[in-house]
């Protein structure tokens, strides 16, 4: 009796609009096409036509349109709605790293310098999570998976399924965990730019307001100057 070959597949998990045309269309089991001048493109196309690992790797170029559309789709989609409510969020966490520091600020000027140092903590705690994003990121492909090829795509699946023996499911997830790490870097370079700019705004109220409580002190000692010689002039004449 034979043994039945394993192949590697993953969901279809696309299911919207038409996707873009395969190279090699669906039930194809001829010689694989050139692939592009690239040492993966020169690894894949060198493989044996009809052995078990040239079949496995034709069957997952041709989900690529398909598993990395669907992957990239619902990642981007989260990216969409979080980075919406970006200003929402860096405000929740301002205000709730201002409770945790506890005190009261006198004057308006202190209270605009605590707010720089709180947003200046908020801007470090999200570098060390754009610090971590990267790895995730590359943990499928070996570095981003934005742009990558249908060739990119079924080399690293396949290496996942052979040397990770990861099964579909954990393909999937894994494929996703990386477009999601990938857009969660995008979206804390967004927040590091957002508190950034109102850093750089709170700096200009701080120097606007210590220029005005300048202002304010020098005429007061002017006028008080001013009533004190009048005063004197007053006593002379009496």
């Amino acid at each position: 009796m034979s043994r039945k070959r394993r192949q590697v597949e993953l969901a279809n998990s696309y299911v919207e609009g038409v996707p873009p045309e395969l190279d090699i269309p669906p039930g194809y089991s001829g010689p694989l096409p050139p692939l592009g001048n690239n040492p993966q493109g020169d690894w894949f196309r060198d493989m044996k036509a009809g052995s078990k690992e040239a079949k496995e790797q034709r069957a997952l170029f041709n989900k690529a349109p398909y598993a990395m559309k669907a992957a990239d789709d619902e990642a981007k989609n989260e990216y969409v709605t979080q980075l919406a409510m970006v200003a929402q969020r860096i405000e929740l966490d301002a205000q709730a790293l201002h409770q945790s520091l506890g005190g009261q600020p006198q004057t308006h000027i202190e209270v605009l310098r605590q707010d720089v140092s709180v947003r200046s903590m908020l801007v470090e705690r999200k570098t060390q999570d754009l610090n971590r994003h990267p790895a995730a990121a590359s943990s499928y492909f070996g570095s981003t998976p934005f742009g990558k090829s249908p060739v990119e795509y079924a080399v690293a699946t396949y290496r996942l399924s052979v040397q990770m023996r990861l099964r579909p499911p954990a393909l999937e997830q894994a494929l996703k965990s990386s477009y999601r790490a990938a857009y969660s870097a995008q979206l804390s370079e967004a927040e590091i730019q957002i508190l950034q700019a109102q850093i750089g705004a709170l700096h200009q109220a701080i120097a606007s307001a210590e220029a005005q409580a300048l202002a304010m002190t020098q005429a007061q000692a002017q006028a008080q100057a001013q009533a004190e010689a009048e005063a004197a002039a007053r006593a002379r004449q009496n």
